[in-house]
Order: C-alpha cells, then sequence, then structure tokens
C-alpha cells in the first residue's frame, strides 16, 4: 500500500485528538436528561417545540459544540430571529458554555463566530440581516439550527427545501428547527 500522505496523517491526528478531547469534556453532561433525548437522536432531521426556558437554545449549542470536536474544519450555523436575539440570547449561552466546559474556543463576538482549535466554526446569524439567505449558498454545513420557527415571516419550507437542505446532503448533516407554540397550524413548523 502506498504511504500516507501527511494531510492524511495530520486528518487521522486530528480526528483521534478531538475525540479524545470529546471524550474528556463529556459535554452531554452538562444536558438534563430530556435534553439528552433530543440530542441523542438518530434523526437528521429534528423539531423542538417547548415553552420558553426549557434548555432548547442550551441542547443545540451542546449538540453543535460536540459534533466540532469530531469534525476538524467543519461548519455550523444557527439562525436565530434577529441579530438582538443572537447577541443576547444565542451568543451568552455560547460563551457560558465555553467557559463551564473549559472548550478554549476562539470566540468573535463582533462577527458572531466561534472557531475550535481544528478549525470547525458555528456562525450565528440574525434572520433580519439584509442578504442573510444568501450566505448559506454553496456551503456545506454539519449542523443548521433554525430557532423561533414559529416567528418566520419568511417562508421556512422555500429556505429549509432550496437552500438549507443542500447544504446538509454532502456531510449528511443535521437540521434543528426548533422553537415556542405559536401560530403554527397549517405552516411548515
Amino acid at each position: 500500500a502506498p504511504p500516507e500522505t501527511a494531510n492524511e496523517v495530520s486528518n487521522a491526528d486530528m480526528l483521534a485528538r478531538a475525540a479524545e478531547l470529546r471524550a474528556a469534556l463529556g459535554l452531554l453532561s452538562l444536558l438534563a436528561d430530556c435534553q439528552k433525548g433530543a440530542v441523542l437522536c438518530h434523526s437528521r432531521r429534528r423539531a423542538v417545540l417547548t415553552g420558553r426556558r426549557a434548555g432548547k437554545t442550551n441542547a443545540v449549542l451542546i449538540d453543535i459544540l460536540n459534533d466540532m470536536t469530531s469534525w476538524p474544519r467543519a461548519r455550523y450555523a444557527y439562525v436565530a430571529l434577529t441579530a438582538d436575539s443572537a447577541r443576547d440570547i444565542v451568543w451568552p449561552e455560547l460563551v457560558r458554555i465555553n467557559e463551564q466546559a473549559d472548550l478554549d474556543l476562539h470566540l468573535v463576538d463582533s462577527r458572531f463566530t466561534a472557531r475550535a482549535s481544528n478549525g470547525a466554526e458555528l456562525k450565528i446569524f440574525g434572520a433580519d440581516q439584509p442578504k442573510w439567505v444568501d450566505r448559506f449558498r454553496g456551503k456545506k454545513y454539519r449542523r443548521v439550527c433554525i430557532d423561533e420557527c414559529a416567528s418566520f415571516t419568511i417562508s421556512l419550507r422555500d429556505f429549509v427545501r432550496e437552500v438549507v437542505r443542500p447544504t446538509l446532503m454532502d456531510l449528511r448533516g443535521v437540521l434543528w428547527m426548533i422553537g415556542t407554540p405559536g401560530k403554527i397550524e397549517g405552516t411548515y413548523w
């Protein structure tokens, strides 16, 4: 057999280190049992409809961070309803998990981006920003979360089918759709 290239060895080493890091961190231990059920689900499409303060954001972020340890240079996206909700709800939760689990993520709060030492990156979007949908096109994601699904004014059906699903295909990624009850009768959510 031909010798491994430096790139293959590097990838194998990174995957091994990532697996060790994930085992050492035990991120799932930060979740309640009901949250673990959603995170450990084998489905590639996950919908969580609960009341406020149920830990949806926390569970999804832990799932993403846990997956980031095994997928060097992979991309992840979290779509908050607005840039304000990204700044006020999602970002502080990410910072808290980073500190609590001692993840040593490189956090760039001006860009709502978290980068792991293996190059995996989580980007948090505000759905009220200009051309935010276009930022997804042509990318590959391991996880995409759409938060507050009941409150979106765009067609979630079109966004998921035409934009998100193609970004998840190559890496067999997971789509999270989470939110609280609202006027959901007859809608995609």
